[in-house]
């Protein structure tokens, strides 16, 4: 006797299911700790879908995903990180800043005021219990898909991360880097459906985007990116030419969402914590 009810498609009454449960409980939604952004996402990052989140270097890419991974860890779901740009120490670091309030460069260089020790030793117990599984293996698209099916089966990661998708390499004999890239995009997007969870990729873009707000077009060695992603973060901040520096203020702007609305909105961005601001 059928398990099913009769006079249903067994695949299509297995996803209507699936999709009926998830409207009336979305577990599978991750927030990003970011209220505007968790805003134009429906809620947060999602099972099956990739995320693109690219800007130029120093404009805090990787600081706005540091953010996001420790809010989720925060709340006691693990991620898995593909640190190619910065050791994993840094990353650690960075996070030690951002939860315990203590400037960053005062954390790396050891210039730390009584205040602030106490505030990294009553910090350390939860940073040390933060269920973050950083990356061993090689960076190359088929070690990635292996490492992170253990990451999820193992150890129950529920967002991939990585920083950043240009550093990543193809051990397939690709016949130009576009091509390359292309490769590692719809790996991590097949991944993400396969383990119905969410993968944030961090880019680079390319020069082109320097004091202009950025376009598909300066995402480096774009290839299918833009075809493989569910959704596409840019991150901007204007320069300020009497400070000589990058403005506080970063504009981002969600410029693909594939099931959702695309839009923007600023937050500030403070460089001691590693952490943007309403």
């Amino acid at each position: 006797m059928s398990e099913y009810p009769v006079n249903v498609w067994p695949d299509v009454y297995e996803l209507a299911m699936q999709v009926f449960d998830e409207a009336f409980n979305p577990s599978s939604v991750l927030p990003t700790g970011i209220d505007l952004l968790d805003d134009l996402l429906d809620g947060g990052l999602r099972g099956g879908e990739l995320m693109i989140m690219a800007a130029r270097p120093r404009v805090g890419k990787s600081a706005l995903a540091l953010q996001i991974i420790t809010h989720l860890l925060g709340e006691g779901v693990p991620v898995g990180l593909w640190s190619l740009e910065m050791s994993n120490s840094a990353w650690l670091r960075r996070m030690l800043a951002n939860l315990a309030s203590v400037n960053s460069r005062s954390i790396r260089t050891g210039d730390i005021s009584e205040i602030e020790a106490d505030r990294i030793r009553n910090t350390m117990p939860t940073v040390m219990k933060l269920p973050l599984v950083f990356a061993i293996g090689d960076s190359d698209p088929a070690t990635f898909s292996q490492e992170a099916t253990a990451m999820v089966k193992e150890r129950g990661t529920r967002l991939i991360v990585v920083d950043y998708l240009q550093l990543m390499k193809s051990h397939e004999g690709a016949y130009n880097r576009e091509n390359e890239v292309s490769t590692i995009s719809r790996t991590a997007k097949l991944l993400a459906i396969q383990l119905d969870i969410p993968v944030l990729m961090l880019a680079q873009l390319n020069r082109g985007a320097e004091g202009s707000e950025p376009t598909f077009a300066n995402i480096r060695e774009s290839g299918a990116l833009e075809q493989d992603a569910d959704q596409v973060v840019f991150l901007h901040r204007d320069y300020d030419e009497d400070r000589g520096c990058l403005e506080d203020r970063c504009k981002i702007r969600i410029a693909k969402n594939r099931e959702g609305v695309e839009g923007q909105f600023s937050l500030r961005f403070d460089g001691r914590y590693m952490r943007f601001i309403p």
